[in-house]
C-alpha cells in the first residue's frame, strides 16, 4: 500500500520536462501588420504568461489535465487509500469463539419458545427416530411437529458387529441434525429406546452394540441424560463398565436403554397415545387402552386401579409378527407334509433370531392355519390368576376397567393396508373390528397360488405375500384369543 502511495506521488507530482519549442515569431508592429493584411494577435493572458519561458523567445505546449489538476486528484485519492486500508485489516470472519444462528429461522424458533426432543425407536425389524418439536405452553408443552425416519434392518441384524451395528444409524443423524438448529442442539434431549431385538441376542452382544452406539453418539453435541443402558437380568454398571463411567452421573453414560420385558415399552406406547388423543389429566375412565404389535415383542397396556399395578402384567417377548411367524411355524413337523398357513408357489425359507425354518407349500387352509396360531401362543398356560385374568403364554392381564376403547398399532395397521381392511394407505386412524381380520384371512388362506394371491392385491410386497395368510390369522388369534377382545369389539 505504501508503494502503491508512492508511485501516485511520483506520478502527480512531478516537474514537467521541456517541451517541443514552437517555431519562433517575429516581432513586428502594429501598422505593419495592418499593412500586410494580417490579422492582430490576441494579448497573452496570465496563463499564457505562466507557461513561456527561455529567454530566446520560446514557449512550451500546454500542460497535461493531469498535470494541471494534480492537486483535486491527489486529495480526492486519500479517502480512497484509506478505504481500502481498513478494508485490508479488518477480518472477513470474527474471531470470537462461538457460533453464529444460521438464519433467520433458527432465531425465529428460539425466540418463540420451540424446543425439540429426539428420540430413537431400536426395533427389531428397523430403526426409527422421531424429532418431536414442541411449543411452550400455558399447560405444559404443546406438540407441533413430528419428523419421522425409518430404516431396516435394526441393531440386532448386526449382532456380531456393534461398529456397523452403530453406524447404520448415520443416516437417522444426519436427519436430526438437519432437522434441529444448530442454536438448540446443545439443549435438545436424546434418547435411544431399543426393545425386543436387542432383548433376544444372547451373551453380552447387546451390551456391546449399545456402547457402540454410545460411542457414536460423542461425535454429536446433543444433550444426554446422565444414566446409563440397562441390559434385562444383567449387571445395570455392565454397559457403564465397558465405556468407563465411574457411576450413574459418568460424562459417557448417556440415555440408552433397552426396554426390560416390555412392560416400559407398553406404557410409552399408551402414554403417547392417550396425550394425541388429549385424554391424559381427565380420570382413568376417559383414556383409551393400546395394543402395539412390533416385530419381536407385544405390549397391551390400559389404566389400572393402584392395587393392580403393584402387581405389573407380564411382557409378551417373542410374540411380536416376526416372532410369532417362528412360533406358528414350529407348530408342524417337516415331516408333516406342506404347512396350512402357505399357500401353493409359497415355498420359503424364514430366519428369526438364530433358527431357520424351512416351509414347504402347497395348499393353504384357513381354519387350520387359525387353531395353529392359537397353539402357538399357549391361550391354555395358567397365570395363578382366574381365566379371565389371563392372556396366552402364562401371562396375568388383570381386568380391564378402563379404557374400553382399544387402538391397535404397528403391524396391525400394515397389514390391514395389506389385506384390504383399510382402503385408505393416507388415513391416520381407522374403524375396525377382529372379525375383519378373520374375513381378509380366510380370503388370503382360500387363494389356490401366491400369483392369484398377487393378483388380488396389487399393492402386496413380494416378500410379505407368502405369509400373508399367517399374518392375518395370528392378528386375529391375538385379539381374541389372546387379549380376550370380542370379534364384533370397535378397535382403531
Amino acid at each position: 500500500l505504501a508503494a502503491f502511495v508512492l508511485v501516485i506521488s511520483r506520478i502527480y507530482l512531478r516537474v514537467p520536462g521541456p517541451a517541443t519549442q514552437s517555431p519562433r515569431l517575429q516581432c513586428t508592429s502594429t501598422v505593419a501588420a495592418v499593412r500586410e493584411g494580417r490579422r492582430m494577435k490576441k494579448p497573452e493572458t496570465l496563463g499564457d504568461k505562466m507557461w513561456r519561458s527561455g529567454a530566446n523567445g520560446s514557449r512550451r505546449s500546454p500542460p497535461h489535465w493531469s498535470t494541471r489538476y494534480r492537486g483535486v486528484l491527489l486529495v480526492s485519492l486519500v479517502p480512497v487509500l484509506l478505504i481500502l486500508c481498513v478494508l485490508a485489516l479488518v477480518p472477513r470472519r470474527s474471531p470470537l469463539p462461538y457460533d453464529r444462528p444460521l438464519g433467520l429461522k433458527h432465531v425465529q424458533d428460539h425466540d418463540a419458545g420451540f424446543k425439540y426432543a429426539v428420540v430413537f425407536d431400536a426395533g427389531s425389524t428397523g430403526s426409527r427416530v422421531h424429532i418431536f418439536k414442541f411449543k411452550e405452553a400455558s399447560n405444559g408443552l404443546e406438540l407441533v411437529h413430528d419428523t419421522f425416519q425409518q430404516l431396516k434392518p435394526g441393531l440386532s441384524a448386526y449382532a456380531d458387529d456393534p461398529s456397523k451395528a452403530a453406524e447404520s444409524l448415520v443416516p437417522l443423524l444426519d436427519t436430526v441434525v438437519r432437522t434441529v438448529p444448530e442454536v438448540l442442539q446443545a439443549s435438545t434431549p436424546l434418547s435411544l429406546k431399543a426393545t425386543a431385538g436387542l432383548r433376544l441376542l444372547p451373551g453380552d452382544k447387546a451390551d456391546k452394540i449399545l456402547a457402540a452406539v454410545t460411542t457414536l453418539m460423542h461425535r454429536y453435541k446433543f444433550k444426554m441424560a446422565a444414566n446409563a443402558p440397562t441390559i434385562p437380568d444383567h449387571s445395570p454398571q455392565s454397559v457403564p463398565a465397558m465405556l468407563g463411567c465411574t457411576g450413574w452421573g459418568g460424562s459417557t453414560c448417556h440415555s440408552f436403554h433397552v426396554l426390560n420385558a416390555g412392560q416400559d415399552e407398553g406404557a410409552f406406547a399408551w402414554l403417547t397415545l392417550n396425550y394425541l388423543l388429549e385424554r391424559l389429566g381427565k380420570g382413568p375412565s376417559a383414556t383409551v387402552s393400546a395394543i402395539d404389535l412390533g416385530g419381536g415383542s407385544v405390549q397391551e397396556a390400559f389404566a389400572m386401579t393402584d392395587e393392580e399395578a403393584k402387581a405389573a402384567p407380564k411382557g409378551y417377548l417373542g410374540y411380536g409378527l416376526m416372532a410369532g411367524r417362528s412360533k406358528v411355524m414350529e407348530q408342524v413337523n417337516a415331516t408333516q407334509g406342506s404347512h396350512p398357513c402357505f399357500t401353493k408357489g409359497g415355498d420359503t425359507v424364514y430366519k428369526y433370531a438364530g433358527k431357520e425354518f424351512a416351509i414347504k407349500a402347497n395348499k393353504s387352509h384357513g381354519q387350520r392355519c387359525m387353531n395353529i396360531s392359537t397353539q402357538a401362543l399357549g391361550v391354555a398356560a395358567a397365570c395363578g390368576a382366574a381365566v379371565e385374568q389371563c392372556t396366552f403364554s402364562g401371562a396375568w392381564r388383570g381386568k380391564a376397567r378402563y379404557g374400553a376403547a382399544y387402538y391397535v398399532s404397528s403391524y396391525f395397521w400394515d397389514r390391514a393396508v395389506d389385506s384390504g381392511i383399510i382402503t385408505d394407505s393416507s388415513a391416520l386412524t381407522w374403524p375396525t373390528t377382529p372379525e375383519m381380520y378373520a374375513t381378509k384371512a380366510a380370503e388370503s388362506c382360500s387363494k389356490t397360488d401366491l400369483t392369484d394371491l398377487l393378483a388380488t392385491h396389487k399393492g402386496l410386497a413380494p416378500d410379505t405375500a407368502p405369509f400373508l395368510c399367517l399374518d392375518l390369522s395370528y392378528c386375529h388369534q391375538l385379539l381374541t384369543a389372546g387379549f380376550k377382545l370380542a370379534g364384533n369389539q370397535p378397535i382403531t
